[in-house]
């Protein structure tokens, strides 16, 4: 069975969560699901944006609270900050992001609902994670 190729890139700036997640792609690419995915990891909000001129992704994983070297009041907004940057591009406007944040407030949510293709918090169960990451490379809707 011929297996349908995907490109993530993800950005967190927890080394531990980076490498769970890599875990669960391994997990992906081992079931028989037809996928394989490419897995690239990233801790700061640049090196991931300078990359993308480079390589564009079929998805993103964000985490909202990066760290970026500077003092912000709101930590989250180095997240929002990427995401929409990204977004606004046209060159980048297509590229699916999936947001992977211990804040889950509605607030956030609503807010970034017109840049993303869904919003995962950190206590959600491992398989219902795998799921969202494969659904969203593969178009199938999670809205039920």
């Amino acid at each position: 069975m011929d297996r349908k190729k995907f490109n993530i890139m993800h950005i967190d700036n927890n080394l531990q969560l980076l490498e769970f997640i890599e875990e669960i792609i391994d997990e992906i690419n081992q079931d028989k699901v037809g996928i394989e995915i490419a897995y690239t990891k990233f801790t700061k909000p640049d090196e991931l944006y300078n990359q993308l001129t480079n390589e564009i992704p079929d998805l993103i994983i964000s985490d909202l609270m990066l760290e970026t070297g500077e003092k912000v009041e709101d930590p989250t907004e180095s997240g929002v900050s990427l995401i929409k940057t990204i977004k606004k591009e046209d060159h980048y406007k297509n590229i699916k992001i999936l947001v992977y944040s211990a804040r889950g407030d509605d607030f956030l949510k609503n807010d970034l609902a017109p840049y993303i293709v869904g919003y995962c918090t950190k206590s959600m169960a491992d398989s219902e994670f795998k799921l969202n990451i494969i659904n969203c490379l593969t178009g199938v809707s999670n809205e039920k």
